[in-house]
């Protein structure tokens, strides 16, 4: 498995990760963005309950209207 050789995390002032930059190399080195949102605690933890993951352009801004992958997750249980 290919990973990608430079990722780039975002977290906010409370520690929460917010984006997540990355290139897919199986996919020609496409740079990706990766956003999480709507934070939610599930038995204490915490987890974005939704990810977007964008194409980024060549000045690392997401192109918002070509959305790659969507997740969003409702209940999330230990096992």
């Amino acid at each position: 498995m290919q990973q990608s050789p430079q990722q780039t995390f975002y977290f906010d002032q409370s520690g929460l990760l917010r984006r997540h930059d990355y290139s897919v190399e199986i996919m020609g080195g496409t740079t990706s963005a990766n956003y999480a949102t709507d934070h939610k605690a599930f038995d204490g933890l915490i987890f974005p309950t939704k990810r977007r993951v964008y194409a980024a352009g060549a000045d690392n801004r997401p192109i918002l209207d070509r959305i790659a992958i969507a997740i969003d997750l409702w209940d999330v249980q230990a096992a």
